[in-house]
């Protein structure tokens, strides 16, 4: 039986360079298999990224459709990590699995405990400050 294709990681390019810097691309951590997304990633402009696709500091709310178990969480970079509050690293498996995709949509994945299915349920994108900047300028005629 052939292994369906991965979907691409859809991404802006600001998330993209970013967590390239941070990446080491050795694969000898969960550092490393983010950098086997990163390599498969499609990069779009941050005006165009979908509002309920998951991305640096996404509030999101997934349902393990294995377990009934719903985990709520914001990705952030490594070094804002707080599993305490919530936030969990983009490098953490957990995040990795769900980056990039949409609300609504199903991610199946191996962790090391064993395969998942997962169901974003929601997805929530504050604007980042130098979004806030760009969304603000007003063109004249």
């Amino acid at each position: 039986m052939t292994s369906p294709e991965r979907i691409p990681v859809l991404m802006t390019w600001g998330d993209y360079n970013l967590l390239k810097a941070l990446t080491p691309d050795n694969g000898l951590s969960e550092a490393g298999a983010f950098a086997e997304e990163l390599n498969r990633a499609i990069m779009v402009q941050d005006y165009a990224f979908p509002p309920h696709a998951i991305r640096l500091y996404s509030q999101v709310s997934v349902i393990n459709e294995n377990t009934g178990a719903v985990r709520q969480l914001t990705i952030v970079p490594p070094g804002e990590a707080d599993e305490t509050l919530g936030k969990i690293s983009v490098f953490d498996p957990f995040a990795t699995a769900i980056f990039g995709f949409r609300q609504g949509e199903t991610v199946d994945w191996t962790f090391p405990e064993g395969a998942k299915k997962l169901k974003i349920q929601e997805v929530k994108n504050e604007l980042l400050p130098f979004e806030k900047l760009n969304s603000s300028s007003q063109y004249v005629s």
